[in-house]
Order: C-alpha cells, then sequence, then structure tokens
C-alpha cells in the first residue's frame, strides 16, 4: 500500500503546486490593476474591462479546454495548458 501511495505522491504535489501558482497570479490582477491604471493613465471604467477580460477568458476558454482534456486525457491536458501559456508569454514579450 505504501508503493502506491508514493507512486501518486510526485502528481499530486506536482498538481497541487500548480493550482497555487495559478491562484497567486489570479490574485495578483486585483494588486496589478491600480497600477496599471496609474501608468496607462486609465479611466475606472477601462481598468474595469481589464479585470473583465481576465474572467471572460476563463469562461472562453472552458469548453476548449473541457474537448482538450476528453481527448488527451489530464495528465496531457495540464502538459499542453502550461506548454500553450508558455508559449503565449514569450509571444507577448516583445
Amino acid at each position: 500500500m505504501t508503493k502506491t501511495k508514493n507512486n501518486y505522491l510526485l502528481p499530486f504535489i506536482l498538481v497541487t503546486s500548480l493550482f497555487f501558482l495559478w491562484g497567486i497570479a489570479n490574485n495578483l490582477n486585483g494588486i496589478l490593476i491600480p497600477h496599471l491604471r496609474k501608468a496607462l493613465q486609465l479611466s475606472n471604467m477601462q481598468s474595469t474591462f481589464v479585470d473583465t477580460a481576465v474572467y471572460l477568458a476563463y469562461f472562453l476558454a472552458a469548453i476548449p479546454a473541457g474537448i482538450n482534456l476528453k481527448k488527451f486525457g489530464y495528465k496531457k491536458g495540464i502538459i499542453n495548458t502550461k506548454y500553450f501559456s508558455w508559449d503565449s508569454s514569450l509571444s507577448d514579450a516583445d
């Protein structure tokens, strides 16, 4: 029984740490939006669109993510998600 527990320990730690990191990134939005408003001289309405865009992206990405998980499974789905997140962050880093 301990061998089975050890087989699941590393994947459990990795998935838990991913959720922790995603949570940190999500909570940074509320902290960074006032600074973004100041740096880019945005109105309250424009800065609200930034926050809305983040949650709208979650809403719009849910169905393709579900299709991806159904087609490839959870392990490859998480790997694909992290790859595309890394790839899009590199393409935005001009």
